[in-house]
């Protein structure tokens, strides 16, 4: 298939008006109108999934996280993001980035993650267009109340990765919000609705003491909230672009930066 027909695809399937303001999604590399017979899946960027795109012989990446994002002033190969630029022109590799298109996609990624929590009654955060369907973050609920501490062990088991929290002002929770990635800028929206916990990622200290004592806030990490989109997206892609001609492959780097010390 021509770049320009999987485009118009994607495109249809991300609408670019469910991204949030100021999002970076779309084609952010046109390496020009050449067949595509493969489409590589990655959560973001670095040098060696670009590699691993190679090797794969795929002409076309589609990523969730936007490698371009703020002006640059100039491409330049001692830069993170200019390399990587140029290895993927060099290399005849189109660049397509959903973000926040996935992030509000109802089968998206706050869609796997109330999935693996076993939420009933969902609905959006906040719906950001017409189509009730379209939202940022999901509030639903458990099938019966579960204690602070049952919830932060389900969350250690689903994200992997050590858990902040603080206390809300109910031990037993049943309704809760979650907001994949960054949602600290949707905490307002969490104050006006019942909830009993907000499940986020990259809250500041002060965050956690706005929230202390009045609804519990628990933050598993970035990458660990979004490592089930290479997944989503794939599964998404496939069942949707249904073509002889082509096929999708999934990364299997870890592109997260962050380690933990944990003393044994």
């Amino acid at each position: 298939m021509k770049l320009s027909l999987i485009v118009n695809v994607l495109e249809e399937l991300f609408p670019y008006n469910n991204a949030l303001k100021d999002d970076r999604v779309g084609l952010q590399i046109n390496c020009g109108d050449s067949d595509i017979n493969s489409i590589h899946i990655a959560y973001e960027l670095n040098t060696l999934v670009v590699e691993e795109c190679i090797s794969k012989e795929s002409k076309l990446l589609v990523v969730f996280h936007p490698l371009i994002y703020r002006l640059l002033p100039s491409i330049d190969i001692e830069d993170r993001v200019g390399e990587l630029i140029i290895k993927l022109i060099q290399n005849n590799i189109s660049l397509f980035v959903v973000h926040t298109i996935y992030d509000t996609n109802p089968m998206g990624t706050n869609f796997l993650i109330a999935q693996r929590l076993a939420l009933k009654k969902i609905s959006n955060l906040i719906d950001i267009s017409s189509d009730s369907n379209i939202g940022m973050g999901f509030v639903g609920e458990f099938e019966n109340h579960k204690s602070l501490n049952e919830i932060l062990k389900l969350c250690k088991n689903i994200f992997k990765s050590p858990i902040r929290y603080t206390n809300g002002k109910n031990d037993l929770i049943k309704k809760i919000a979650i907001v994949g990635g960054s949602g600290s800028s949707f905490s307002d929206k969490v104050f006006e609705q019942d909830i009993d916990a907000f499940i986020t990622a990259d809250n500041s200290y002060h965050s956690f003491h706005r929230f202390q004592n009045k609804i519990a806030l628990i933050d598993p990490g970035h990458y660990e909230m979004e490592q089930f989109v290479i997944d989503g997206i794939y599964e998404y892609l496939s069942h949707n672009i249904v073509s002889n001609d082509l096929i999708f492959t999934k990364s299997s780097i870890n592109t997260n930066p962050i380690n933990y010390y944990i003393e044994n």
